[in-house]
């Protein structure tokens, strides 16, 4: 969890999706806002504000993000494309990331104790945090998508 407060993010939200979306939409494939909240606690306080798909959105292929496709069994994803995947956690839906070049992630996330920090990892078939080389939470699927315009 990044404690940073950004856009509608306070600082007790995880923000992997928030730099995913960002990140995106600076470059051209806005993956858009396709929730409001309805809750106070979805936004820390902001009823009524948009935000991006979340991580479990990304990881679930049933879940349409307006220009972004999710990647067939049989293709490999490349630098630029969506990793996603849903994981248990307490406070979050999942976790997301970039894929970047030379087989690798790029994110948020708690590298060396540092929350929301701009992480580059090596690709593997789990993008959420790791205890040692050990999985800890229950998980699904890494989820590829890529970027195929309005």
């Amino acid at each position: 969890m990044d404690t940073a407060v950004r856009g509608n993010f306070d600082g007790t939200k995880n923000k992997c999706n928030l730099f995913v979306y960002e990140t995106l939409a600076a470059a051209g494939a806005d993956p858009g806002l396709p929730h409001q909240s309805t809750l106070n606690t979805l936004t820390g306080g902001a009823l009524g504000n948009s935000y991006p798909p979340t991580a479990g959105d990304w990881a679930n292929t049933s879940f349409d993000i307006g220009g972004w496709r999710v990647l067939g069994a049989d293709e490999q994803p490349a630098p630029g494309d969506v990793a996603a995947q849903k994981i248990a956690y307490g406070d979050a839906s999942g976790h997301v990331m970039i894929v970047g070049p030379e087989n690798t992630f790029i994110g948020t996330g708690d590298q060396n104790g540092s929350h929301g920090s701009l992480e580059q990892i090596p690709r593997r078939d789990y993008i959420g945090g790791l205890d040692g080389e050990r999985i800890e939470l229950p998980h699904g699927p890494p989820v590829y998508r890529r970027w195929v315009g309005k």
